[in-house]
């Protein structure tokens, strides 16, 4: 696509295709809401206006035809039914469909198109759109005797008056005093907390009292001189808005709530008594624009006064628009926003990289000058130092760049979980948390294929029928739960579900049938569920569309290890399961300890890293068949010596001359014996797999600042 337009046409499209994805889910179980229909009519309006423009004709069709269904919905004319919102769904696939087309990467879906075209009769009464391309002329009305005998459409017919689920959700008004005790802060409250609490659930307008502030030199910082008045605007009902303020309301506190529902007789006219109710100051006159940084409120402050009338004069949901002019909206400061392509994203990470490598030579190079003049070199170090935290913040700024929140993976998981249950007869109900979590894009994009196939194995093996769940005493309706949260500069995502779980004993009889392990052989329930993580290793003999064949768990593992990650399972019968990946923030630049090993520097991530020491004598045991171990504060850790994987020739060959390193994965620790600690600082990473085969142990390579290459350890490649 050359057209600018177009592009940007199909990037806004598929950005409203998930916002449809998600709405239609939702409408399904909320097919009464108002505020679902209309924003879906408006989605559906767009891509038409849009398509339009853009000359996509057939697709501004397509779309015109959609909308009048969902215009029927919002009308109350029909309700969505699960029917309906499969159609809506399979349509979505149509303009997807449209969107491969404009790019010339696939033909048009021609036969999806008509066949959705043709299921919108059933829902529309009176209706007779085109069933196919070749009649796609056919006028939109006819006459009710044209239509054929004996077809009756699937809707419901109800009443226009609907009484939809949210219309008690209507916006009303608040008046809220909050005048708080001096000594506030000193109790460790704050009033902030509860002004960010109260526009969670509303618009809120705040109204600053200056006239308790002393001057200057009299100003105690431990005490509060300010007190507020608050337009607050919300569907809350007053019990939840009392919820909030309760903790706040005591003796020492004046923080009251007066709900505005009508306006005055005359508003012109003022009694005495609200006169000196609403005195302020003449500060407090004055409109003053503001911009609360510690709790993200940007409002246009007004009198109390104002604020009262205002509200009593507005009623948000009222379709009758007054003649008179409508009362302002709070100024909220802009957002702006540009769209980059992903490809220049990747070359300024590039560069940045470049950049931190850059650093480190220039350190390396302010020593050796340091060296030989030794004033050069403290300028030259000093500038260097300088630097770097230029560096680091520019660093820092290209990653949050990249950063997306993980919900853009979690949430098309919705519509997977609802076919397959659909096509399985299965109820499943999938639940998100911690869905604004991010992570590197790059990351995320990575993470789609293991997490796709995590859900399904839980949809398939876990969550049982109905019927079985019942008689086990569980809820018929089985969930899976995605979480996302922040680890110590890790994210950890979750794939928990309330299914059969795994046996761990079924696990290890299979293993041994399979000649993996031995009878005898003893090991921990993770150890088992390690097992299946190993190619072909499968416990199920029903092979379905879905699983079953022995595959795809240890291309999971793989592809998380490739990103630097860890997976483990826990799992617990006819309770469920949970397996926990641990993904690094992202994968372009680590903190990184360099490890000298014989002649050779390696790089080992710093996150792996819990601890270094030097043991002595009596902490090193053998262990019969199980090698050296280190007696670590009681417990013992196995010990691999690195030059011996590695095939190098040490300096050191005992542990008590050399160091010794306490690395993690998947909760299991290793001693790793080195040389010698050289630095610790950010790496670029590099990978080798474009020019190099794979070689175990290896994860990457960075460049070093004296201009030499270090090889990334790969941990989890060591431990296993």
């Amino acid at each position: 696509m050359e057209d600018t337009v177009l592009e940007e046409f199909v990037e806004e499209v598929e950005e409203i295709l998930q916002e449809l994805e998600e709405g239609v889910l939702l409408l399904e179980d909320q097919p009464k809401k108002r505020s679902l229909i209309d924003q879906l009519f408006r989605n559906m309006h767009t891509i038409k206006g849009g398509a339009g423009m853009v000359m996509q004709k057939e697709m501004a069709d397509y779309a015109h035809h959609f909308e009048n269904l969902l215009d029927k919905a919002r009308s109350g004319e029909i309700v969505c039914t699960p029917e309906m919102a499969t159609l809506l769904l399979d349509s979505l696939d149509g303009y997807k469909s449209f969107l491969d087309t404009i790019r010339g990467s696939r033909e048009l879906n021609q036969e999806l198109i008509d066949e959705t075209l043709s299921r919108i009769n059933q829902f529309l009464p009176g209706s007779d759109y085109p069933l196919t391309s070749e009649d796609r002329s056919v006028p939109e009305k006819t006459n009710s005797s044209d239509k054929q005998e004996g077809i009756v459409p699937q809707t419901k017919e109800i009443d226009k008056e609907v009484e939809w689920d949210d219309e008690e959700e209507d916006e009303k008004g608040y008046l809220l005093h909050l005048k708080f005790d001096e000594d506030m802060l000193l109790s460790g409250a704050d009033p902030v907390l509860l002004i960010k609490e109260l526009k969670e659930i509303g618009n809120l307008n705040l109204i600053p009292h200056f006239s308790g502030l002393p001057s200057l030199k009299n100003i105690d910082h431990e005490k509060l001189y300010l007190s507020w008045s608050a337009k607050l605007v919300t569907s809350k009902p007053t019990e939840e808005i009392d919820n909030i303020l309760v903790f706040y309301q005591n003796k020492k506190n004046d923080v009251r709530i007066e709900p505005v529902e009508s306006p005055p007789p005359d508003p012109g006219a003022r009694s005495a008594d609200n006169e000196a109710h609403l005195k302020t100051s003449n500060q407090d006159q004055k409109e003053l624009e503001v911009t609360n940084v510690d709790t993200n409120v940007n409002v246009k402050l007004s009198t109390e006064k104002d604020v009262k009338k205002e509200i009593a004069e507005t009623k948000p949901n009222d379709k009758k628009i007054p003649d008179k002019k409508p009362p302002k909206e709070p100024e909220m400061q802009a957002v702006q926003s540009i769209r980059v392509a992903v490809e220049k994203l990747d070359r300024l990470q590039n560069m940045v990289g470049e950049t931190v490598t850059n650093q480190s030579r220039l350190e390396q190079l302010s020593q050796e000058i340091l060296k030989v003049d030794e004033n050069l070199g403290e300028m030259l170090l000093q500038f260097v130092e300088d630097n770097e935290k230029s560096v680091r913040e520019l660093q820092d700024q290209i990653l949050q760049v990249r950063m997306i929140p993980v919900g853009s993976i979690f949430t098309p998981m919705k519509r997977t979980v609802r076919d397959f249950a659909n096509s399985s007869n299965k109820k499943i109900k999938l639940e998100i948390e911690g869905g604004d979590t991010e992570l590197d894009k790059t990351v995320t994009e990575q993470l789609h294929g293991p997490l796709v196939h995590l859900v399904r194995n839980s949809m398939d093996h876990g969550i049982e029928d109905p019927q079985t769940r019942e008689n086990n005493g569980k809820d018929p309706s089985g969930t899976i739960l995605l979480k996302a949260s922040h680890q110590e500069g890790y994210v950890i995502v979750e794939i928990e579900d309330d299914g059969k779980g795994i046996n761990s004993e079924t696990v290890f009889n299979s293993a041994v049938k399979k000649g993996l392990i031995n009878p005898s052989d003893e090991l921990s329930e993770q150890e088992i569920f390690q097992l299946l993580f190993v190619p072909g290793f499968t416990t199920t003999t029903e092979v379905t569309d879905v699983s079953g064949r022995g595959v795809g768990m240890d291309t999971v593992k793989r592809d998380i290890e490739a990103l630097l990650g860890t997976i483990a399972i826990s799992s617990e019968p006819n309770k469920g399961t949970n397996v926990k990946l641990k993904l690094p923030l992202t994968l372009a630049i680590i903190e990184g300890m360099m490890i000298e090993v014989g002649k050779q520097v390696f790089t080992l991530p710093l996150l792996s890293v819990q601890e270094a020491l030097r043991p002595i004598p009596k902490q090193i045991k053998k262990v019969k068949d199980k090698g050296e171990l280190v007696e670590i504060r009681g417990e013992y850790i196995p010990l691999l010596r690195l030059h011996e994987r590695l095939n190098l020739t040490p300096r050191f060959e005992k542990p008590t001359e050399g160091i010794v390193l306490v690395v993690q994965h998947a909760n299991r620790n290793q001693c790793l014996l080195v040389d010698e600690i050289v630095d610790q600082r950010p790496v670029v990473i590099k990978s080798m797999e474009e020019n190099f085969v794979q070689v175990p142990g290896i994860a990457g390579a960075t460049i070093l600042g004296d201009g030499n290459i270090s090889f990334i350890l790969d941990v989890p490649s060591l431990i296993n």
